[in-house]
């Protein structure tokens, strides 16, 4: 693994999102590579970008808007008259990139809202990133899902 692909999945190991940029064009680079795919350059990691909490140069909140989003499904059958509050979205990041994330709201979201990154981390095996969001205005609710 290059070393900037191990310093992303350190960083994003303890819930700092890094945007791996190129070095030649500035271009975001997403997914995270050794070479730009927009000129080839190579590529460095730029700011961190924290779920509100983290100190550093995590504690700016990568924001971005809704483009596409979908019911979370519960495992099983679910119970009747149950309200489901979480959802898989499609969000374009102002850094230019586009993550699915998942987020925990009363309601449905609409495309074009706004939201920001409030966690990232490691799949629990360790495969895969995984991203949550939340409105802009959501309290810091450690008991809230999606600032978990």
């Amino acid at each position: 693994m290059s070393p900037v692909l191990s310093e992303f999945e350190r960083a994003i190991g303890r819930g700092l999102f890094r945007v791996p940029e190129c070095t030649e064009c500035g271009a975001a680079v997403w997914p995270p590579s050794e070479f730009c795919s927009a000129c080839l350059g190579g590529v460095r990691l730029g700011l961190g970008y924290g779920g509100g909490g983290v100190s550093g140069d995590g504690d700016k909140r990568l924001q971005g808007r809704i483009v596409e989003c979908s019911m979370e499904m519960p495992a099983g059958r679910p119970a009747a008259g149950s309200v489901r509050s979480s959802f898989f979205c499609l969000v374009a990041f102002e850094c230019g990139i586009r993550l699915i994330a998942r987020l925990a709201a009363p309601v449905p979201p609409a495309p074009g809202d706004v939201v920001v990154l409030s966690s990232c981390g490691m799949s629990p095996d360790g495969a895969g990133y995984v991203f949550e969001v939340s409105t802009p205005d959501a309290p810091e609710d450690p008991a809230n899902p999606a600032n978990m």
